[in-house]
């Protein structure tokens, strides 16, 4: 079709070419109309033409344009998709690349006279905010002797220069984390615990933890006490314990009545042969567990006693595979109402609370530090004789640690002034322990 309608065109330019004559004076008026006709024609005809071909080359079949687009085609075209919305992710997260580095981080720990080189950096949302923060692990050069290392978080990481939120410094073979619950964990050698003190250097033994969370009001990070008691005190114990769980070791973990059977002999001081029962909870797809420890009979003395309530909680809400944590303690015939739970002491505290009395004593109080060794213990009096009544008690103690606090126990146990236990009850409560 195509070759026919430029043939009839040539031909028309041909014919029209031949019809028109030039105008001179002896051309009459018909003549100059004919010949404007026939070019109006011949242009007419040449728009014409070149519509016909653009359809022609449109319509026709072969490699035309206008064929649909193939699934490749769709495949690799850009589509307009709506952003998703950050969220705060609980852990530590990568860091981006421009700043996941630990050299990147050196010339912002490290200014004269103290000289610092960063170790390690790690990222996370640690401000509950979907925005990433940074914690630099950052040792300090000393020129030889034990190794020193300082904590650092940041925020605004991409920033030329980044905004130090927070820093903890001088930490002896100190080491740092994430935690999973996004707060900032520590670790570092008390050289005067009952682990370490009189040992040599090579002997020394990372042995207290702590605990650093974002406050919003302070606008800073402050120290938080761990819930745990036993079988780990700090979430720092507890997270490498899980996983060492993970990996198969210490499946006694992984049940509460067995947990609660061992913390019953370690801390509890209650009688090798006393019941321990799960009265709720403590399934494998549990959160929370109670358990009662009831102390054996005294014959010829004293007994039944109240049974002893033990609260468990898996560490961090984890029902996959989470170890269980004793985070409470209670008894009917003691209780203690101050200090309570994650308040920081100073020496001397003082103690209140309530519990069945033997001649006005209703038992001792001890204060147990980070290795659970007692620090410090008062007889705890109250004015009721042979009845149940409130006691108060100042009870002074000498901390090992005297960088901060430090995570320990208040512990009400039912002895008497010999230390000798009557199986009345026990009552515990976890706080943060101050010089």
């Amino acid at each position: 079709m195509k070759q026919n309608l430029i043939s009839i065109s040539l031909s028309f330019f041909k014919l029209s070419k031949n019809s028109l004559k030039p105008i001179n004076e002896e051309n009459s008026m018909k003549s100059f109309f004919l010949q404007r006709k026939n070019w109006f024609s011949a242009l007419s005809l040449l728009f014409l033409l070149v519509l016909s071909l653009a359809a022609c080359s449109t319509n026709a079949s072969g490699n035309g344009s206008s064929k649909p687009p193939s699934t490749a085609d769709a495949a690799t075209s850009p589509i307009s998709t709506p952003s998703s919305t950050p969220t705060v992710q609980m852990g530590a997260q990568p860091c981006p690349d421009a700043v996941k580095t630990p050299a990147s981080w050196t010339p912002f720990v490290s200014a004269p006279p103290d000289i610092r080189v960063a170790d390690s950096v790690s990222c996370g949302n640690l401000l509950g905010k979907p925005s990433l923060q940074a914690m630099v692990v950052a040792r300090e050069i000393l020129g030889g002797g034990p190794v020193y290392r300082s904590i650092f978080v940041f925020d605004k990481i991409t920033d030329p220069k980044p905004q130090l939120l927070f820093q903890v410094g001088h930490l002896l073979k100190g080491e740092a984390q994430i935690s999973g619950y996004s707060t900032i964990l520590t670790a570092q050698v008390d050289r005067n615990s009952s682990l370490n003190k009189g040992k040599p250097y090579a002997a020394w033994t990372t042995d207290l933890f702590r605990e650093f969370q974002w406050s919003q009001g302070t606008r800073t990070f402050v120290q938080v006490a761990f819930p745990g008691l036993f079988p780990d005190l700090t979430r720092y114990q507890a997270e490498k314990d899980q996983l060492l769980v993970n990996q198969g070791h210490q499946p006694w973990k992984l049940d509460a009545l067995s947990t609660t059977k061992l913390f019953a002999k370690a801390l509890l001081r209650t009688p090798a042969d006393s019941a321990v029962v799960l009265v709720s909870g403590g399934g494998v797809h549990d959160v929370d567990a109670v358990v009662h420890v009831t102390p054996s009979v005294l014959v010829g003395c004293c007994g039944p006693f109240p049974p002893i309530k033990v609260t468990l909680s898996r560490l961090e809400g984890n029902t996959s595979n989470g170890i269980w944590i004793v985070v409470g303690v209670t008894s009917e015939y003691k209780t203690i109402t101050a200090p309570q739970k994650g308040d920081r002491l100073n020496s001397p505290v003082a103690v209140t609370g309530s519990g069945s009395q033997f001649e006005s004593q209703v038992g001792i109080v001890h204060l147990l530090d980070h290795l659970s060794t007692d620090i410090g213990h008062s007889i705890a009096m109250g004015t009721s004789g042979f009845k149940s009544g409130p006691f108060s008690v100042n009870v002074s103690y000498e901390a090992s640690f005297q960088g901060g606090a430090q995570e320990g126990i208040v512990v009400l146990y039912d002895e008497n002034g010999g230390g000798t236990s009557l199986r009345g009850g026990v009552a515990m409560v976890k706080v943060l322990i101050s010089k």
